[in-house]
């Protein structure tokens, strides 16, 4: 009998569980950690919505390379990245990913929380909003047409610049801010 699990408030939603954490130890070898920081978001269906969610995200992504890995130096692999549900009407949340030395957790957890933090006080820098919006456009643009299937874009570079490669062919096009 397969049914879905009603929370305790009666609803069907899953639970976003605010201002909690969880640490699930794996047994392993490799010494290695992985921080989600996830803010909720909304579902799938607005996609005006989505869209100004991901360019956030990759702004976020890039302030966190430059700030946790150039930086700190407290981790190589990260990622920010919105993921809105189809399922659940409403539910959905925006992920700051860093794999990193478990010895270094809580550090990079006050970083990705001061870096939103800057990001809800200061806004989006003009400069990082132009270049990201170029990009994005570019990959809207293009959908998923066949032939442009090895087609995307890199965010910002320290430069100011979008790095928009067309891998097959090996074309670059960049874009100033």
């Amino acid at each position: 009998d397969r049914r879905q699990a009603v929370t305790p408030d009666g609803s069907w939603l899953p639970k976003f569980p605010a201002g909690d954490s969880l640490t699930v130890p794996m047994p392993t070898k490799i010494e290695k950690g992985i921080v989600d920081v996830a803010f909720p978001t909304g579902d799938f269906w607005d996609i005006r919505r989505n869209r100004r969610l991901s360019i956030l995200s990759e702004i976020l992504s890039d302030r966190m390379r430059i700030r946790i890995r150039d930086e700190m130096g407290a981790a190589y692999s990260l990622d920010a990245y919105n993921a809105p549900s189809r399922a659940y009407t409403g539910y959905g949340a925006l992920h700051a990913v860093v794999s990193n030395s478990p010895k270094d957790s809580e550090t990079v957890i006050k970083a990705v929380k001061d870096i939103v933090d800057d990001l809800v006080q200061n806004g989006i820098r003009p400069e990082e909003f132009q270049v990201l919006a170029v990009a994005f456009l570019f990959q809207i643009l293009l959908g998923d047409k066949p032939e442009r299937r090895g087609v995307h874009a890199v965010s910002l570079s320290r430069g100011g610049r979008a790095v928009v490669k067309d891998m097959p062919e090996m074309r670059v096009a960049v874009f100033a801010a």
